[in-house]
């Protein structure tokens, strides 16, 4: 019993080789191997285990934002449409700052004798500004175009 446990085990009584095979104990000490396995599990108290698998790891972010889910669905739960129609949530979006008109888009109905519109060509800007959106069950509560400066457009 105590060189199986010399085995397994180094002087500080820590597992050295957790995955060492009785057959590979039964060999070193020359005895059977059903005996070895009375010896691990009965007498040192030891069992075979296999690592569980989970989908992924998760961070303390993702485990943060997993409590309050559920913080929010308790509270749904318990208050019901009222909850719902108290939040407020938001949105940010980069934009550019003037988009022209398509061809189509100032098309308009003229007698054959009027001169048709002059259009002038326009480029759409290289500038973008971040449009910030808060919205509720009811729909939009607020709209917001930041400085240019203040965005990471």
């Amino acid at each position: 019993m105590r060189l199986i446990r010399k085995l397994l085990k180094d002087d500080f009584s820590h597992l050295v080789n957790r995955r060492i095979k009785q057959t590979d104990i039964s060999k070193e000490l020359k005895i059977s191997k059903e005996r070895v396995q009375y010896i691990i599990t009965d007498i040192l108290g030891y069992r075979k285990v296999s690592a569980s698998w989970v989908p992924r790891m998760l961070t303390d972010e993702m485990k943060r934002q997993r409590k309050t889910c559920a913080e929010l669905l308790k509270h749904y739960e318990e208050e019901g449409e009222e909850f719902i129609q108290g939040i407020v949530t938001g949105d940010k979006s980069c934009i550019h700052h003037y988009d022209p008109e398509s061809k189509r888009q100032p098309m308009e109905h003229r007698r054959k004798s009027f001169p048709s519109p002059r259009k002038f060509k326009v480029v759409a800007s290289a500038r973008k500004v971040m449009l910030t959106v808060f919205w509720d069950s009811e729909g939009i509560v607020h709209i917001e175009f930041l400085k240019q400066g203040n965005t990471d457009c």
